[in-house]
């Protein structure tokens, strides 16, 4: 299994977590990850690899129940993309 999945895995268990009801914190999501596994790019400034981030966004998406042609815009909560 890879750090991918296993990331993944995490995510997916923990994702109810990060939800306010409206979207979820994907940024928070991508660190507490990044935490779990020490998945830092150095040691120094503990740069979070990019690939996190857009795990985050994909859980979010099957959290969600998103397909393809709708978005979250924090401001108007579901809207359809036009």
């Amino acid at each position: 299994m890879t750090n991918r999945d296993l990331v993944r895995m995490w995510m997916m268990a923990e994702v109810e977590d990060y939800d306010d009801g409206i979207d979820i914190n994907c940024t928070r999501l991508a660190e507490d990850a990044a935490d779990e596994y020490d998945l830092y790019d150095d040691d120094i400034d503990f740069t979070i690899p990019e690939w996190v981030f857009e795990l985050a966004f994909e859980v979010e998406r099957w959290w969600l129940g998103l397909d393809d042609d709708e978005y979250i815009d924090s401001n108007t909560a579901w809207m359809e993309d036009i």
